[in-house]
């Protein structure tokens, strides 16, 4: 499954960091194994963002994290990333995680949405979550995946 987020209430600079390596982990799988998820590229595209993540990205993830433990917990309650407001999304991504595995396309679609979601809040915390929303937009804006049976 891609996230297998806590479900109970915690320290957003606890656990959002897990947010961010289930999500490295995500988007690196849907990168170089989106077989993995019973889907394909249908334009070649997959080498430069490979090399966009691989080099550029992957350091977004680390300075992010990073940053993560330095923020006052009542500036994630500002953003709505605290209490039910995040385990509420955990919650979500676990249960849509669930489904993504079984090859729907639309699980998928719904994921990436709420994965967004989640990254436009950080990016009001940290610079470098809008770097990694960025690559979440290329891999879902430039990138189209069909299922093998579309």
């Amino acid at each position: 499954m891609p996230y297998e987020l806590p479900a109970e209430s915690g320290r957003p600079s606890e656990l959002l960091p897990l947010f961010l390596r289930q999500t490295f982990d995500f988007l690196k799988e849907l990168i170089f194994d989106p077989q993995n998820f019973g889907l394909r590229f249908i334009i070649d595209i997959q080498e430069q963002i490979s090399a966009a993540f691989t080099e550029e990205t992957t350091r977004s993830f680390e300075f992010a994290e990073r940053q993560l433990g330095e923020i006052p917990d009542r500036e994630f309650d500002a953003v709505g990333l605290s209490g039910y407001s995040l385990t509420t999304k955990f919650s979500a991504l676990n249960q849509l995680s669930s489904l993504v595995r079984k090859g729907a396309k639309k699980a998928i679609e719904y994921l990436l949405s709420l994965v967004n979601s989640i990254l436009g809040s950080l990016g009001k915390l940290t610079l470098f979550a809008d770097a990694i929303q960025e690559m979440k937009d290329l891999i879902e804006n430039t990138t189209d995946f069909v299922t093998d049976w579309d």
